[in-house]
């Protein structure tokens, strides 16, 4: 019995020191992507009285601002994709999903603002507010999105610098078009 043993044994405990090599660095790669959450949402978290409320692929705050409650996340990037920030405001129900994003509405159209939505007669009513000529002075990357499933209002950005000023601008945003499209539904 002294033949196979050993090897099993030893391949066992190779495989441990490897796994727990492994887990070690993952650990390492997430305490360091926290700090970096941490140290970002430092900046902003007084403006919603913001607690953390994060994952371990993304890191996410909880709060309150003008009354609204609040949920704004940080996804990281990876090689292909800039990573990105939401900021989500919760609102009472009312009706359909509905977009305003940028791109085109038609595959061979130019590229506009345009809201998403099943209901033409909501896009309609949606377009009558004034957020798409709102939209015209976002960044191309922006997307606000209403999901009916959740009740939030969200606007996405391609993440880039979080500024309190910029943190509050969104927020500001979406408070106002809560605003105006609270009677369109």
């Amino acid at each position: 019995m002294n033949g196979p043993l050993p090897d099993i044994v030893q391949w066992v405990l190779c495989l441990a020191a490897l796994g727990a090599l492994a887990g070690a660095v993952a650990y390492a790669v997430i305490a360091l992507r926290r700090r970096s959450f941490a140290a970002e949402w430092a900046k902003v978290a007084p403006i919603i009285n913001g607690v953390p409320a994060g994952g371990l692929a993304s890191s996410a705050i909880k709060g309150v601002y003008l009354g609204h409650p609040v949920r704004a996340a940080l996804v990281p990037g990876s090689a292909n994709t800039p990573g990105a920030l939401t900021v989500e405001l919760q609102t009472d129900a009312r009706g359909q999903d509905w977009a305003v994003v940028y791109g085109r509405a038609q595959l061979l159209g130019t590229s506009s603002w345009h809201i998403q939505t099943r209901d033409p007669a909501l896009a309609k009513r949606l377009a009558q507010t004034g957020v798409l000529a709102e939209a015209e002075t976002w960044p191309e990357d922006v997307t606000i999105r209403y999901n009916s499933a959740t009740c939030t209002l969200a606007y996405t950005k391609d993440r880039g610098v979080l500024s309190p000023e910029r943190f509050r601008e969104h927020l500001d945003l979406l408070v106002r078009l809560e605003g105006l499209t609270r009677n369109t539904q």
